[in-house]
């Protein structure tokens, strides 16, 4: 039987911030979606990891993911390993230009201990034969995005078809320039279903539609407001509607930009490859890789985003960097990875769903703290004074103590509950009350 096409580990040896660090990565369901999730401060690698994968999958060793990743490699002994779908290789930069690539031909020749038809040397063979002409067929395919994608509004004048491989640019992250792409798609996928359904072909037209549901369904969900996309007539351009009102795309907030920017993108480039069975296209086995996708997103909308993937995606193997402990805490059944150190093996821990942002921020974020520095500098200090009243209760003391529990209590109504209730232990305790008459006994 043969491997499903997904990661089973990486191994980063003197690259970016890595001396050697291995990340083993679960295999899921044999069809479902496994949700890997990178988490730590800036500067830990996680960028860095999320890049040494795609570019497994990269054919293009001087693309710009390519030269970003060369320039994290330390010397001659930095090299990346790797297993992918049971197949085992290994990359490294070529001795002449390590600035400049990543050497093919050294990347070729080391993929050591494969089956005869190698699965990684297939796909890079038919990926490159699909540039030329549009006969090769696809059981799994690579796309990553990062949040910082831009979207612009463009206006399209007529149906024409789309130019160029689904494949190109599809592993670079920062995409820049696609905007007239997906929207010439969409106005395509309008015209096309349109005329295969006045043939009385209904239901062959709600499959070309299909994806252009996907990206109307997703939106709607993130944002809880109707979206979808308008075909106008006249003059002729696409525009979109938010709970029924039109809108230009310049018009739309950053949010929803960023987003329909990478998922629109994917499903154009899902939609241009010839596959190699009849899967509805939420079924398709794919990987991406998602460099902080949240980053222009309300808290709300980051505590939706990724519980949104695996209901429009079903069998992909993702690969998520993140700041916010809001999508920590909404993936339920996912993988998490702590970015804490860089060396040995980096475990997963299983999803958040149920913990508190609290408990969020102080497991996989290393932040225990509630508050802001100045209230929690004022706390620790309140604890200290108060520590030192129990043992000795002088006029001193008391007179400094319940100072600081009044600068505390005016910070707010949840500093002032804490206060309260430390100042009635402290009263239990020592039979000292020190709010007289409700009031905090402040000194002049």
């Amino acid at each position: 039987m043969e491997e499903h096409p997904r990661f089973d580990w990486i191994q980063l040896v003197r690259v970016g911030p890595f001396n050697d660090i291995r990340l083993n990565f679960e295999p899921g369901a044999e069809d479902g979606t496994v949700l890997n999730i990178f988490t730590g401060v800036n500067g830990s690698g996680k960028t860095t990891v999320l890049e040494a994968l795609a570019q497994v999958l990269c054919l293009n060793v001087n693309s710009a993911l390519a030269q970003r990743l060369a320039s994290r490699f330390w010397d001659a002994k930095s090299i990346v390993r790797f297993s992918f779908g049971g197949e085992v290789g290994e990359y490294w930069l070529s001795s002449n230009r390590r600035q400049a690539m990543i050497n093919n031909n050294s990347f070729s020749a080391e993929l050591q201990g494969l089956p005869s038809e190698r699965k990684l040397l297939r796909y890079f063979d038919a990926v490159s034969r699909y540039q030329r002409r549009r006969t090769e067929e696809f059981d799994f395919a690579a796309f990553a995005y990062s949040g910082r994608r831009e979207f612009e509004s463009v206006q399209v004048k007529a149906i024409q078809d789309l130019e160029g491989s689904p494949f190109v640019n599809a592993l670079n992250f920062d995409n820049a320039g696609a905007s007239k792409n997906l929207v010439q798609w969409v106005a395509n996928t309008f015209a096309k279903s349109a005329l295969i359904e006045v043939e009385g072909r209904k239901d062959e037209a709600d499959e070309i539609r299909w994806p252009m549901r996907l990206i109307e369904r997703f939106i709607s969900e993130l944002s809880e407001r109707e979206f979808r996309f308008v075909l106008e007539q006249s003059p002729f351009d696409v525009r979109v509607e938010l709970d029924g009102k039109r809108f230009d795309w310049s018009v739309l907030p950053d949010g929803i930009k960023s987003e329909i920017s990478w998922l629109a993108d994917l499903l154009l480039r899902m939609d241009g490859i010839r596959w190699s069975d009849d899967r509805p296209i939420q079924d398709r086995r794919f990987l991406l890789f998602l460099d902080e996708i949240d980053i222009h997103l309300h808290p709300a909308w980051q505590r939706r985003i990724l519980p949104l993937v695996p209901k429009i995606f079903r069998n992909a193997q993702v690969f998520v960097s993140t700041h916010s402990p809001f999508v920590v805490g909404s993936a339920e059944n996912a993988y998490i990875y702590k970015f804490d150190s860089y060396d040995g093996v980096i475990k997963p821990a299983h999803g958040s769903a149920g913990m508190s942002l609290g408990a969020i921020l102080d497991d996989s974020f290393d932040v225990p703290e509630e508050f802001d520095e100045r209230t929690e500098e004022l706390l620790i200090k309140f604890r200290a004074e108060r520590d030192l009243f129990m043992k000795d209760q002088t006029k001193a003391r008391q007179d400094r103590l319940s100072y600081i529990a009044q600068e505390l209590s005016e910070r707010g109504p949840e500093l002032q509950d804490i206060v309260s209730a430390e100042l009635v232990q402290i009263k239990r305790h020592t039979g000292v009350d020190l709010r007289a008459g409700g009031e905090l006994d402040i000194p002049n």
